[in-house]
Parts: C-alpha cells; structure tokens; sequence
C-alpha cells in the first residue's frame, strides 16, 4: 500500500510544485491565448511557440539565474493560485446556487445575476492579481481584507444573502425552484442516458 505524504513529499523533491506544474500551467495558458487568437495556422508552430514561452518563464526560476526586473513569474502564480482558485469556486458555487433556487428561466432576472457575479469575480481576481505583483498598490485601510478569515466570512455573508434573496424575491416560490430543478435533473438524466 503506497502512503501519500512520503510520494507527495517525493514529488515534492522533484520539483513538481515548483516546476513543471507551472510549467504545465504556463503552457495552457499561451497554448490556449494561441488557439483563441489564431495568428499560426499550424498547430505545431503553436505547440513550439507555447513551449518556448512556457520554458522560458521557468527555467530562471529552476535555475535561480533570475529575471529581468526582479519579477519570478512562478512566485508570483504561487501567490495568485490559492486566492484565484477560491475565487473561481465561490463564483462556481454563487452560479449553481442562482441556477438551482432561482426560478423560471429566461427573464432579466436571470441574465443579470450571472453577469455581475462575473463581474464581481474579475474584479476580485484583478485586485489579487495587482496584489501579488504589486503589493503598495492596496491602500492601507483596505489590508483587512487580506484576512483568510475575514475572506470567508465575506464569502459566507455573499451566498447567504443571494439565497435569500432568491428564496424571498417575489414570484419564485420554493416548489416552483423545487420543480424547475427537478425539470432540469430530469432532462439531464434523459439527455445522458436516453
């Protein structure tokens, strides 16, 4: 039987969390820019291209050769990810909550929730992206909220208050949530398996 903590600490030695999960993440992304902006035509030229770049933000870092103007692209993706991932799951979590309390679809309703919860979760990201790369940027009576705590806290408040507000708002009763996801469940189920 393999224990995880020795593999993962392994893993660890190897520099996988240092480098080639960044590099695999560096990849993705200027792979993923190349396919969105279609300036090659050939997807190898966009392999290489990827790889370059990806390479290039990494090796200095193995290395320790540093880089120009100070700035470690991997610290920096290492102080971004924790704050970014819970970002994306609490704008995940805001969305399936709306989609499942809220009520028939196709009003304005609907359309506006999705939009200034992605709204909300950029600017969100912005502000922990300007964070990492320039940390005087907060001004000083705003540095509570880089409290985990109070994060969650903020978090916990932000759903609450949209499922109160979709569970109160008029013209939404409960069962009519409750049979517009078990409309909804039931389509999914038929879709996937006939």
């Amino acid at each position: 039987m393999v224990s995880y903590p020795p593999a993962l600490y392994y893993l660890e030695q190897l520099g996988f969390g240092e480098l080639i999960l960044p590099f695999i993440l560096f990849f993705a992304i200027v792979y993923a820019v190349l396919e969105k902006v279609d300036v090659f035509k050939d997807k190898k030229i966009k392999m290489v291209l990827a790889l370059a770049l990806a390479l290039l933000a990494v090796l200095p870092h193995a290395t320790g050769a540093g880089y120009l103007g100070g700035i470690d692209p991997v610290e920096k993706l290492n102080q971004i990810l924790p704050s970014g991932v819970l970002i994306l799951l609490v704008t995940l979590l805001v969305l399936v909550l709306s989609a499942v309390v809220g009520g028939p679809t196709g009003s304005a309703k609907d359309k506006f929730i999705p939009g200034t919860v992605g709204i909300v979760a950029f600017l969100a990201f912005l502000v922990v992206v300007l964070k990492a790369i320039a940390p005087d940027i907060m001004p000083g009576w705003l540095d509570w909220l880089g409290d985990p705590s109070m994060q969650a806290l903020i978090v916990m408040v932000t759903i609450a208050a949209i499922v109160l507000y979709y569970i109160s708002s008029p013209g939404s009763s409960t069962t009519n949530a409750q049979e517009s996801f078990i409309t909804k469940a039931k389509k999914v189920y038929n879709d996937l398996y006939g």
